[in-house]
């Protein structure tokens, strides 16, 4: 097989095992939310942005309201993602766009995903995620030899997904890059670089 068709074949049995837990939920469409007595829309996460070759995966909870609207991780203008990842690679992610920016990830081996595939939600905030979906992370392990580090993106990505995550895999809650965490910025990226200094054995 060669490479071409080996990424295709990797990619194919990640979004295989995706659909087995996603199902219908394609696209969103009104829950009955017993929590709030609303009518809350039942929304649906990305695929991961992954290679075989990562070694480094960063996991959040679910993409926010504007993530969602913009169709791509870390959407918020005020979320601090893409600037701390700017500095710890030294790239101009501020310039790029989207597609450059997650090129960019790539070059660096580096990978994201959410721990949920779906969820009702109103806003953005992860304490308001109700009825959430996990996404197959275990799909995603078996397709990345090379994977060694999984950066939690917050408290409440790690606290659902922790334990998901294969004994041989080294795990770190970081700051969450999120707006409504409020610790100033010098401080989450000197957690966020100390993971990502982190180089595989």
């Amino acid at each position: 097989m060669d490479k071409n068709s080996k990424s295709g074949a990797i990619s194919d049995a990640i979004q295989s095992g995706l659909s087995q837990y996603t199902g219908t939920l394609a696209g969103a469409y009104p829950i009955y939310n017993t929590d709030t007595m609303n009518i809350s829309p039942w929304l649906t996460g990305f695929a991961p942005l992954h290679s075989p070759h990562i070694t480094h995966l960063i996991l959040g909870s679910f993409p926010s309201e504007a993530s969602l609207a913009r169709q791509g991780y870390y959407g918020h203008p005020q979320n601090q993602f893409w600037r701390l990842m700017g500095a710890i690679l030294d790239e101009p992610m501020a310039t790029l766009d989207y597609e450059a920016r997650t090129a960019v990830l790539l070059a660096h081996r580096i990978g994201l995903w959410d721990v949920y595939a779906g969820c009702e939600r109103v806003g953005s905030l992860d304490s308001a995620i109700r009825q959430g979906r996990l996404n197959p992370l275990h799909t995603l392990f078996a397709a990345s030899p090379a994977l060694q580090y999984v950066g939690f993106n917050g408290k409440a990505s790690a606290k659902a997904g922790q334990r998901h995550i294969p004994a041989h895999i080294q795990t770190q809650t970081l700051a969450s890059s999120s707006p409504a965490y409020t610790l100033a910025f010098a401080a989450k990226l000197q957690q966020w670089q100390q993971f990502f200094a982190q180089r595989p054995s």
